[in-house]
């Protein structure tokens, strides 16, 4: 348990991202208990990061909240769990790429319906100049 708090502070607190996926590169040491001591804290971190919708702005977006994101996404990836990913990607809904990244996984996962919805809810979402032609093009070929 030591080690999953002292690799994920490292994680979270690092420069250039040196300790990136550190639960994954040190899995084997970790064991079972160390890498769901290190899910704990990820988890703990994560229930502290708002969401975001448009318009919201998070000052730590390239940093902290950069960090635990791909600590949670990694974490979702890693067991399989597609639900988890899509919860994560969801919190932050501040800019159109965010719609067009969860319509994407959609549409890796052989979900179209729900990949269509993400992106026609992001074009709804973002009216007028902020609108993005990526959205725009996936919804076309969607249809």
């Amino acid at each position: 348990m030591h080690l999953a708090e002292r690799l994920f502070d490292a994680e979270m607190e690092s420069d250039y991202d040196v300790f990136h996926g550190a639960v994954f590169v040190y899995a084997d040491i970790l064991g079972k208990t160390g890498i769901s001591a290190y899910r704990r804290l990820a988890e703990a971190d994560w229930a502290k990061v708002p969401a975001l919708a448009r318009g919201d702005e998070d000052p730590n977006r390239y940093g902290q909240r950069y960090r635990i994101t791909s600590i949670m996404e990694a974490l979702a990836r890693a067991s399989d769990d597609f639900d988890g990913l899509v919860a994560v990607k969801s919190r932050d809904l501040s800019s159109p790429d965010a719609f067009l990244r969860l319509a994407q996984l959609h549409q890796e996962s052989g979900q179209p319906d729900q990949a269509l919805d993400w992106a026609e809810r992001g074009w709804r979402s973002f009216p007028g100049t902020r609108r993005d032609k990526r959205l725009r093009a996936f919804i076309a070929d969607a249809y």
